[in-house]
């Protein structure tokens, strides 16, 4: 995590030296979101095992949940700010706060320490090895399998949908402008309520069931915007998946922490992380082609009835539900 939050600060720094020199061009730009997005690649299977490695195992939810509600925060709060930010001192003053902030993220790093010794580390063999080892178990164990099938197809449907299919919803049946704020707004304050609700007062009786009944939920809310021409129904649908993605969010990543080894959290959550990102890559890819051809409501539709699809199907696997 230090070493991805140094090379992003040495990348903001460059980044407001070389705008301040030869200006704004799109390749510096698109050179300093590859490098920022390559670092991020390896700091977030960091951060999430981070937490089970500050917290006992019977509180990694709790935890999790108060991660993911300030990540919440953070996402809804910080693109208008950036806005606020670029507009007033332009993009290199951005790029010397973005700096700054990873500044701070380093030294509160330093300054926390583990409350439990983790094991002592192997050898390193090879970069390669050591993630197809880490793929390996995901395939293998019967609990992280599903999970992670669960992850990803969950991912794969309900990502578009705020991004995507949103916009083309509210274009189609001539909402105001605004209809989208509040349709997002309505999503991510769901979404914070319960993740905070469990934040304080724990997660529900068994992770597994819960997960896949906050993924059969989003599935409704999605279906829900699909169908009504009606804005406030939209946004009643919008909290509904927002509720289940809180549930989903909240119960379905500690239990697949909590199956992993320990010498191997770091090599879970970075397989947590591949097979999500790729299910939304290969999504995204189609989803605004398939929405142009039948309509951003069909395809809405379909991802709602196949999210509860997954959330069900979820269940047939013993060892899921039984957590």
């Amino acid at each position: 995590m230090l070493s991805t939050l140094t090379v992003a600060v040495v990348a903001s720094l460059s980044l407001a030296a070389i705008i301040v020199l030869a200006g704004t061009t799109v390749w510096v730009l698109a050179s300093y979101s590859m490098i920022v997005g390559t670092s991020n690649g390896f700091y977030l299977p960091a951060s999430t095992s981070m937490v089970r490695r500050l917290v006992r195992q019977d509180e990694l939810p709790r935890a999790h949940a108060t991660q993911k509600a300030g990540q919440q925060m953070a996402a809804f709060a910080g693109a208008p700010l950036g806005g606020v930010i670029a507009g007033v001192s332009g993009l290199t003053g951005a790029a010397l706060i973005n700096a700054v902030a990873y500044t701070v993220v380093i030294v509160t790093l330093l300054a926390v320490r583990p409350g439990v010794t983790p094991p002592p580390s192997e050898q390193r063999v090879n970069l390669f090895l050591e993630a197809r080892d880490g793929i390996l178990l995901a395939a293998r164990d019967p609990l992280l399998r599903p999970s992670l099938l669960v992850m990803a197809g969950a991912a794969a449907f309900f990502a578009p949908a705020a991004p995507l299919l949103l916009p083309l919803l509210a274009r189609m049946h001539h909402w105001e402008v605004t209809a989208v704020g509040w349709l997002v707004a309505s999503q991510s304050g769901t979404f914070f309520l319960v993740a905070i609700l469990i934040a304080r007062y724990g997660v529900l009786h068994r992770l597994g069931p819960t997960s896949a009944a906050g993924i059969v939920t989003m599935g409704l809310g999605i279906g829900i915007i699909a169908l009504t021409p009606n804005l406030a129904i939209g946004i009643v649908g919008s909290s509904v998946a927002g509720l289940g993605y809180g549930l989903a969010a909240t119960h379905l990543t500690p239990l697949a922490i909590n199956a992993s080894p320990q010498s191997h959290l770091s090599r879970t959550t970075a397989t947590m992380t591949l097979t999500q990102n790729l299910s939304v890559i290969a999504t995204f890819a189609g989803t605004g082609g398939l929405a142009e051809v039948t309509g951003p409501a069909t395809i809405a539709l379909i991802d709602g009835l196949l999210l509860i699809t997954i959330g069900v199907a979820a269940l047939t696997s013993r060892s899921f539900r039984e957590t």
